[in-house]
């Protein structure tokens, strides 16, 4: 997608502030609501976007990551009329558990998500993509629970040199990703394109 449709988008990214996790430059995700409010324009583009796309119309279910994936759920499920799931990092020991665990580039967790996924059809939603290991390994489990994953939305898709590349990560699973923006991070500054 065109970068010029999306400005709000582009910018918010692009001045997002940048965190060293030893030598990974982690942008902090303007959806996260940390370092800066949520303004309704960035949230309008999302939703604009999103309702371009054909495949939120095939889907009886979206899943999420807490955190900053959450907001998106819940505006996007709200504008296109789709129940939400959020795969949380609290266990709470309930029926119909699927568990994952990801390696980032950076760090190690466990997510959980809960309630039936069998014969669903569901759309992944996140905030950036960067090693497509939380995406996979999701993918893998929902698979495993009896659901059907049609795609992967980002917001921003995040190329980088540390690790396995996302593209080869979801070329692994067949998953196709539909990103708004694709971002890099270099000399310490967030390039949008």
């Amino acid at each position: 997608m065109s970068e010029n449709l999306y400005p709000n988008i582009t910018k918010s990214f692009e001045t997002t502030i940048l965190q060293k996790i030893g030598d990974y430059p982690y942008p902090i995700s303007p959806f996260a609501g940390v370092v800066k409010p949520i303004k309704p324009e960035l949230i309008s583009e999302v939703i604009q976007a999103a309702s371009k796309e054909k495949i939120f119309t095939k889907a009886d279910l979206i899943i999420t990551f807490e955190s900053a994936g959450a907001q998106l759920a819940v505006m996007l499920g709200h504008a296109l009329n789709l129940p939400y799931l959020i795969a949380r990092k609290k266990r709470f020991n309930l029926p119909n558990e699927i568990s994952f665990n990801v390696a980032t580039n950076f760090d190690e967790k466990n997510f959980y998500i809960y309630g039936d996924v069998i014969n669903k059809k569901i759309l992944i939603v996140d905030d950036v993509v960067a090693s497509g290991n939380t995406v996979r390994n999701a993918i893998l489990a929902l698979r495993n629970s009896g659901a059907e994953v049609l795609a992967l939305f980002a917001v921003a898709a995040k190329t980088n040199f540390v690790g396995k590349r996302y593209q080869d990560v979801l070329a692994e699973i067949a998953v196709p990703l539909i990103s708004i923006v694709q971002i890099k991070v270099v000399d310490d500054k967030v390039i949008v394109f």
